[in-house]
């Protein structure tokens, strides 16, 4: 019925009204917000009036409805003090615009958004709402109220453990400090540690064995933790004291060497706890029960003793000594009969009890030195190294050594032993001397060659098991001739090397004559065990040889002196020098004499020869007085030469062989005359041989002999064989 229309016919048209196209026909309900209604008319000439439209605006002035949801309580979180909840989906809100609007939840003005933290108690959330055209709802709220309902939670210490108190049986700890308590409130709860139902309040003295210590706490809301409990073990690590006796002193039972004596009573033991411990006593491995039988000298006894725990005292101990006032005997003995610089004097020294102190260097000692002491108690032993100076004695001095008690030694008797060092000496430069004569006669070369110079050069060697041979000469027409020959044996620990050099020169004063002059040297060197003699010497003068004028009949001789430096370590301690003086003479017949095809050799030859060894004065101080040897030889014999045919018609065959009357003699003065000779007296000695020379310029050749006929001890035997061949 709004707004009018007028026509120009007199006639008011009608108005159409309407809404989008709508015609409206009396009341419409115009939603919220601006309408347009548009209105349209026409006149009877059908004449339509330009449309006209109007605006309807609809308001919504009505507030929004919130209905708020009932209190709410929650526990805590598990290990919280708080509560986490999500609220703002709780309660309603209507409104007449018919869209719902949105609850704004807050806390002291605080949003919430979702699961929000509440705190132990009550909190009021606050409920908002507007709806779209700006209409406030009245503001409603709700409490959330959250309790604690968690327990706090102990943990408890691991077991404790301590020794007792020094000289208590209790041992004093504080264990209110041990363990823990959490609690989700944020406020660590007090612990309670009592034993028993007793509370503990700081140090307590547990006793010894286990004691349970019980643990309890509540939060500020009466929330009790569940008990918790440990243990506390207290153990006696102490152990007992031993307090010794003094050292205890007894003499000797009457007419004894012991003393019976009850030292279980002495001393004592104390002990933190329980009952007094009972205390072991011991003489080495032997327990002591009452009365004992005490050694003279120093027993030592020992006391043990262990608590009801097991805890062993300290070891202590205390002496029993016993004396004596009889002083001990010494009696010395040895099996040596006889000795010699450096050998040893072994000797048992017997005390008549056990003594101490005794070190060796109180001896009485003469022409010996202390080479060891050994030994304990009643038996020492003292190896004495003889000097060489004289006899060997030795004794032992009252006081050398104390027994158990303290008394000194009685004196010993004093001990001789016989030296040999001069004697011994002696003996080995005299068969040192005998050797070599022996050797140096052996050695003498023959000159009866020189005189037709049809000797030609020679060098031979032979080598055996333990012995060795080597001889060397040029020719015998040379201006100066020489020879060189050498020697050694090894018998078990008897060694032997000699060697001897000659050289000489001659005129001839007509074909059957000659003489010259000539130099000898030797060396020897005789190993014998320990001891050894070596020595260096020479021989000069002149020599001849002689010819019966149409005879192979052949005379020589010479005369030669000398001396010689040697040295001897009798017995591989000490070294020594002594000088000798030399003779050598002798006098040889030699030849051939023919008899058709066997030629016949006669010789016959004397030779003497003396060494003498001046005096001296040896290392240990013993004057070694001068002796001589003197050796003396005469050989006589006859060899032969002979053919032998060969059925083969090759080569040549010649047998040889022969036989020697030796007859020596050994003389000395001084000690050598008292020193057997190797060999003194008459023999014989065959010689046989043969040779067989090939065509080829080589020969075969067999020599054997046998020496010692007709003598008592001496027999010497061999076999050689020679193959020679040209090449």
């Amino acid at each position: 019925s709004l707004g009018s229309v007028t026509d120009n016919s007199g006639t008011t048209p009608t108005i159409t009204y309407a809404i989008g196209g709508t015609p409206l026909s009396g009341a419409y309900a115009f939603p919220m917000g601006v309408t347009t209604v548009t209105m349209d008319a026409s006149d009877g000439a059908g004449n339509a009036a330009v449309q006209q439209s109007f605006t309807v605006t609809v308001t919504d002035g009505e507030v929004p409805v919130i209905t708020a949801p009932g209190a709410q309580s929650a526990s805590t979180d598990a290990g919280a003090n708080t509560a986490t909840l999500d609220v703002t989906s709780l309660g309603s809100v209507t409104d007449n615009s018919g869209t719902t609007p949105a609850i704004t939840y807050a806390i002291g003005g605080t949003p919430l958004s979702g699961a929000h933290a509440f705190p132990m108690g009550v909190t009021t959330v606050t409920m908002d709402a507007s709806d779209g055209a700006g209409n406030a709802a009245v503001q409603e709220s709700f409490t959330v109220t959250v309790t604690d309902g968690e327990v706090p939670v102990i943990t408890a210490p691991g077991p404790q453990s301590a020794s007792t108190d020094t000289g208590a049986n209790t041992a004093t700890l504080d264990v209110t400090s041990l363990g823990s308590v959490t609690d989700n409130s944020g406020t660590t709860p007090t612990i309670t540690y009592a034993i028993g139902g007793t509370p503990l309040a700081g140090a307590h003295a547990f006793p010894i064995g286990v004691t349970t210590v019980t643990m309890d706490a509540s939060d500020d809301v009466g929330n009790a933790a569940t008990q918790q409990s440990f243990t506390v073990t207290v153990t006696d690590g102490e152990a007992p004291v031993i307090t010794a006796p003094a050292d205890q002193t007894a003499p000797a039972d009457i007419g004894g060497v012991t003393a019976t004596l009850d030292v279980t009573n002495l001393g004592s033991v104390t002990d933190n706890s329980g009952p007094t411990p009972s205390i072991t006593y011991r003489a080495g491995s032997t327990i002591l029960t009452g009365l004992h039988v005490f050694p003279l000298g120093v027993t030592t006894v020992t006391m043990d003793a262990t608590d009801s725990a097991g805890n062993a005292a300290t070891q202590v101990s205390f002496t029993v000594t016993v004396t004596d006032n009889e002083a001990p005997t010494v009696t010395l003995t040895t099996n040596s009969t006889q000795v010699a610089a450096g050998d040893r004097v072994v000797v048992n020294i017997a005390f008549s009890e056990p003594v101490t102190g005794f070190y060796g260097s109180e001896l009485n000692l003469g022409n010996a030195t202390l080479t060891s002491l050994s030994g304990t108690g009643t038996a020492w032993v003292a190896t004495l190294s003889a000097i060489g100076g004289g006899e060997v004695t030795v004794s032992v001095p009252a006081g050398a050594a104390t027994d158990a008690a303290g008394n000194g030694n009685e004196m010993s008797n004093t001990l001789s032993v016989r030296d040999t060092t001069i004697t011994e000496t002696q003996t080995q430069i005299s068969q040192f001397m005998q050797s070599r004569v022996d050797l140096l006669l052996k050695n003498q070369p023959e000159l009866a060659h020189l005189l037709l110079g049809s000797e030609t050069g020679r060098l031979n060697s032979q080598v055996s098991r333990g012995t060795g041979t080597f001889n060397f000469a040029n020719r015998s027409d040379a201006p100066v001739w020489m020879m060189l020959n050498g020697s050694w044996t090894n018998e078990s620990d008897r060694d032997l090397t000699y060697l001897f050099g000659s050289i000489g020169s001659h005129i001839k004063l007509n074909p059957n004559l000659l003489v010259g002059g000539m130099l000898q040297f030797d060396h020897m060197d005789q190993t014998d065990g320990a001891a050894t003699v070596q020595g260096t010497g020479w021989l000069a003068g002149p020599y001849f040889v002689a010819r019966l004028p149409e005879k192979d009949l052949y005379f020589d001789g010479r005369l030669l002196y000398g001396q010689s430096s040697n040295k001897i370590t009798p017995f591989g301690t000490y070294t020594d020098k002594f000088d000798t003086n030399r003779l050598l003479a002798s006098l040889q017949v030699s030849g051939v004499l023919d008899y058709g095809e066997v030629d016949i050799i006669p010789s016959l030859k004397a030779s003497y020869a003396r060494e003498a060894q001046s005096a001296y004065t040896d290392t240990p101080g013993n004057r070694i007085p001068k002796q001589t040897v003197e050796l003396g030889q005469i050989e006589a014999g006859l060899a032969f030469v002979a053919p032998m045919p060969l059925y083969t018609g090759e080569g040549e065959m010649t047998l040889t062989g022969g036989v020697k009357a030796i007859g020596s003699f050994v003389n000395g003065s001084g000690h050598a005359a008292s020193v057997s000779p190797d060999y003194e007296g008459g023999r014989a000695r065959i010689d046989l041989g043969m040779m067989h020379r090939m065509v080829n310029g080589g020969q075969f050749q067999i020599q054997s002999y046998y020496d010692g006929i007709g003598a008592s001890g001496y027999d010497s035997y061999g076999i050689s064989f020679r193959l020679e061949y040209q090449f």
